[in-house]
């Protein structure tokens, strides 16, 4: 009981805060993102298929997807409409810094899709505690939550 407080506190501040930080209706897309998606798939049918989880994970993933699209399409005609504007203005010196600055604003958010530092502390953290297979089984798991408990523990006694 007492390292579920702690695991509680470790996940608050490794992954929620990064989450709510980056909040965009276009990071939905990031649980519908084949190397996200796929992994977590594999949870809900290895070793055995759980049908009422499964069916719950694709609502949800189906749900992030519409909402994910619906995000992207708004971005991708707000940035069409920037550059329609700018041509029609025909300012030419105006024109390419709108185009560039309205450009790299919409790359930056379609590079912020999929979260890849916590894709990848994912991973490691699988291989580590799951074996090569990278297969967690519940006792795994466990563990797992433990260590990260122990670590947010430690790191909360130890730093002012």
């Amino acid at each position: 009981a007492h390292h579920r407080r702690w695991f509680a506190i470790a996940t608050i501040f490794s992954v929620d805060f990064h989450i709510i930080m980056t909040l965009s209706g276009l990071k939905a897309l990031n649980y519908v993102a084949p190397g996200v998606l796929v992994p977590e798939l594999m949870n809900f049918v290895l070793p055995e298929v759980r049908c009422i989880e499964l069916s719950c994970f694709l609502v949800k993933r189906i749900f992030c997807g519409i909402v994910g699209f619906d995000a992207f399409l708004f971005k991708l005609w707000s940035v069409a409409g920037t550059i329609r504007t700018c041509v029609q203005d025909d300012n030419e010196q105006d024109l390419h810094s709108r185009v560039f600055l309205g450009g790299l604003a919409f790359l930056n958010q379609l590079l912020g899709i999929v979260q890849v530092d916590l894709h990848v502390r994912s991973r490691i953290f699988s291989f580590i505690f799951g074996g090569e297979d990278s297969l967690v089984s519940e006792e795994e798991r466990a563990i797992w939550q433990v260590w990260e408990a122990m670590l947010a523990q430690k790191t909360f006694e130890t730093l002012p």
